[in-house]
């Protein structure tokens, strides 16, 4: 069905569809020559915005008497209103810093980027240590896992993980204001999403008012907003998608009107950017399939399927380069994701499994090319395919059935309380309706609502739909059945539900606007649901705003990174939480471009450690949350750091709570030789002898009456000069064993003794060492701890733990 001709404000129509394809060739511009500088080392925001301005004025110059088709575009004021309406939900963005999550890994790369040009991490700290057991102790921890969550460690260095050009077009944003501007690229990109899905939808049906409809309902859906401010990828993928199939539908729909050849190469470009995007590309190429067996039986114009199939040939072509270019320049991730996606389905051969359907496919199309071209059973393969589009919505019915059966066995039978994911970790086994709604299609159909989810079973089983919109229920129903069977349940959210912004709730949305638009029967039914599920959707959206995810983390940052400058070095006490410590690190590093490790107790305490460090840079700072003092170090500055979070669970983001709340304290190396205090370690190798139990969370209980406790020489000031011991712990009281007696000994002399009588069950443990005799440059000092009283839960009839239990020790420090 083609549009009527263009109307009274055709001349605003044709101005609208010029801007926006000039306004596409300027983002590809910028896509291609971010990516390009990015790979020469040579990227910078301001010369990449004016090389992508004069390369859509030259393409408009060039394309000035060639004008595309006119009166298939919104009105201008229905696209202000569109963004209008999605600004307000999408403002302010979420300037999400700290690393460890992808959100945060991607701000810093693009902070990175935009700070040396290119991603090329280098672990500078590393590269500057050439004592072999100074690097040995970096490494340890530094190594441990990993450099840091999203850097891969190869033999040529480090690499981060995720492909490129979301990064980029942050970078693009930044332009010298920080993380605070750079994730505005992210809204720039969601509202790139909201314009081409309104067009998409005026493409697909002809109707200006069902692209207002299509736009709005996008504008105001919770989930859609919540990621146009939560810098990930799945937002600007689904600007990018909706920006080929626009284009695509465009020329399939305007027949033999102006401009088409442009409009495929256009389409197959926006391809190109959803596959530099993300690696998950391989998931539109079942549509792409499609689209070339429709064009070979279907469209009878030799030259438009020409056309058509050469815009196969070419989206298939840049899917390949986009497999290269990630197994080139971010070869684990692409690795470990391929390894991930088609392991599970294909088994430990999957590779050649793989291939091998890659080449089933390519026979196939070759076949059925031959096939059409020499006109062999047209009609039957027809009838097949006819056949094949009306099963379309059985199959949506079938996924959806297989999802909720999936969902009861998980909330309300033991089907999965063994598994290690499900049920050990995730503790939904058996949880009832907490677990169904942990269910992917359950959360997609709060997210739609349930009303836009009945509207859409309904409108599939329309039996007059357009080959379009076939095509698009097929695109539609290819996510929805991998959400339903395969990505099946979200972990938690909001963070999880992520997979489904991308293609599962904007093309279902999309599909049951463009199907319900030409229905008769039911018309004034589905437009009822439709409404209803715009005000669900609208009252969810609200509930987000004044909301902040990661809130007040960058303001502490940077009053942290404001105290050192690239000539200092940042150490990260090892009392700070490992995983928290590793998500400070990652923007001290590639926000900021400050010298930062984690350090180990033990490490703070070696004297050349610290004095090499001291030796090779301006100042050594510590942070630490604990309020002792360490050895040498002086206080500079107490930062609070308040970081909001919504809080995770099995419903949209609604709420926030605190996520972090800590006093950091940054000190500086004043004296490199002073040992004033000195925490230790009690998981350090060598540290705890015999007579103790295996580590726990907490800290390690005494398992028998006597402990040995071996303090190396590397904890001891060179002069000795330390004092005392200080141990702090709990101690085991109960009203059936009521006294523990503790005694520390240094060749049978005792240092010092107490008793604990129930109720009391904490101790704090002062062990003189001085006076004492000189020890040996080789040698430490081995205490023993006695404790005669100690009992066995087992024993006192409270458990089946037989350890012989007396002193629990958490904390160590020389001072």
């Amino acid at each position: 069905m083609n549009l009527s001709s263009p109307s009274a404000n055709a001349y605003i129509f044709r101005d609208t569809g010029r801007a926006i394809e000039l306004l596409t060739v300027w983002v590809l511009s910028m896509s291609a020559a971010g990516l390009l500088s990015l790979r020469l080392g040579i990227f910078s925001a301001p010369q990449i915005w004016l090389a992508a301005v004069g390369m859509a004025g030259g393409y408009g110059y060039l394309t000035r008497r060639s004008a595309l088709v006119s009166g298939w575009f919104p009105p201008l004021w229905q696209i202000a209103l569109v963004l209008g309406v999605g600004l307000f939900f999408r403002l302010t963005p979420y300037v999400y810093v700290l690393g460890g999550q992808d959100q945060g890994l991607y701000m810093n790369m693009a902070m990175e980027l935009a700070r040396t040009g290119a991603l090329q991490p280098v672990d500078h700290v590393l590269a500057g240590m050439t004592d072999p057991a100074h690097r040995m102790l970096y490494q340890a921890a530094n190594y441990a896992p990993s450099y840091l969550p999203g850097n891969y460690t190869t033999a040529d260095g480090l690499v981060f993980q995720f492909y490129h050009l979301f990064p980029v077009w942050l970078a693009l944003f930044e332009l010298g204001g920080g993380p605070g501007f750079a994730v505005y690229g992210l809204v720039f990109l969601s509202l790139l999403s909201l314009l081409y899905f309104q067009c998409l939808a005026q493409m697909l049906t002809g109707s200006a008012r069902v692209g207002l409809a299509a736009g709005l309902l996008l504008a105001v859906n919770p989930l859609h907003a919540f990621f146009s401010k939560f810098p990930l990828t799945e937002v600007p993928t689904m600007a990018f998608s909706a920006m080929a199939l626009t284009f695509v539908a465009l020329y399939w729909r305007s027949r033999d009107e102006g401009g088409g050849a442009r409009m495929l190469v256009l389409s197959a470009a926006a391809f190109g950017l959803v596959f530099a995007t993300r690696i998950s590309g391989f998931m539109y190429m079942p549509f792409v399939l499609a689209v070339f067996v429709t064009v070979l039986l279907f469209e009878g114009t030799s030259e438009r399927r020409r056309a058509l199939l050469l815009w196969v040939g070419a989206v298939v072509s840049l899917y390949v380069v986009s497999v290269l270019y990630g197994l080139k320049w971010s070869a684990p991730y692409a690795r470990d994701i391929y390894a991930g996606a088609f392991g599970p389905l294909l088994g430990d051969r999957w590779k050649g499994i793989l291939l091998s359907l890659i080449g089933l496919a390519a026979a196939t199309c070759v076949a059925l090319w031959i096939v059409v071209r020499r006109d062999w059973k047209l009609d039957w393969l027809r009838r097949l395919a006819g056949f094949g589009g009306k099963a379309l919505p059985f199959l949506a019915v079938l996924f959806a059935a297989i999802a909720l059966y999936k969902a009861y066995r998980l909330g309300f039978t033991d089907a999965y309380s063994q598994d290690p994911w499900l049920g050990t970790r995730l503790r939904l086994s058996h949880q009832g309706w907490r677990a169904v709604a942990a269910n992917s299609f359950v959360a997609g159909t709060v997210y739609l609502s349930p009303f836009i989810m009945a509207a859409f079973f309904v409108a599939s089983f329309r039996r007059s739909l357009a080959m379009e919109l076939r095509l698009l229920l097929f695109f539609a129903i290819c996510f929805f059945a991998h959400v339903c069977v395969l990505l099946w349940y979200l972990p938690y959210q909001p963070y999880y539900a992520r997979y489904l912004v991308s293609e599962f709730v904007p093309y279902l949305l999309l599909f049951t606007l463009c199907a319900s638009a030409s229905a008769t029967a039911a018309q004034v039914w589905l437009r009822t649901l439709l409404a209803l599920g715009g005000i669900w959707c609208l009252a969810l959206s609200f509930m987000q705003l004044g909301k902040e995810e990661n809130g007040g983390t960058l303001e502490s940052l940077d009053r942290m990174a404001a105290l050192a400058d690239r000539g200092d070095i940042i150490l990260l006490d090892s009392s700070l939480n490992f995983s928290f410590s590793r998500e400070l690190k990652t923007p001290l590093v590639y926000s900021y471009g400050l010298n930062a490790i984690r350090i180990n107790a033990d490490d703070l305490c070696n004297a050349d450690y610290i004095a090499a460090l001291d030796k090779k840079y301006d100042d050594v700072y510590l942070v630490s949350d604990d309020p002792e003092r360490r050895a040498g170090f002086v206080p500079v500055e107490s930062i609070r750091l308040l970081t909001m979070a919504f809080k995770h669970g099995s419903s949209p983001p609604t709420s926030v709570g605190p996520r972090y709340d800590l006093e950091l304290r940054l000190h500086r190396l004043a004296d490199a030789e002073t040992r004033l205090k000195c925490a230790i370690s009690w998981r350090s190798k060598d540290i705890l002898g015999s007579g103790w139990s295996s580590p726990e969370g907490w800290g390690v209980w005494t398992n028998s009456t006597r402990a040995q406790i071996k303090l190396p020489q590397t904890v001891l000031a060179p002069d000795q000069s330390a004092r005392e011991l200080v141990l702090k712990g709990r101690v085991y009281t109960r009203p059936g064993a009521p006294l523990q007696r503790i005694r520390v000994l240094r060749d049978r002399r005792t240092l010092m003794e107490t008793e604990v009588r129930h109720p009391a069950s904490r101790v704090e443990l002062v062990v003189p060492l001085a006076p004492l005799a000189p020890l040996p440059d080789s040698e430490g000092l081995t205490l023993e701890l006695e404790t005669p009283d100690a009992a066995s839960p087992l024993s006192l009839g409270e458990s089946s733990d037989g350890r012989q239990l007396a002193f629990g020790l958490e904390a160590m420090t020389i001072r």
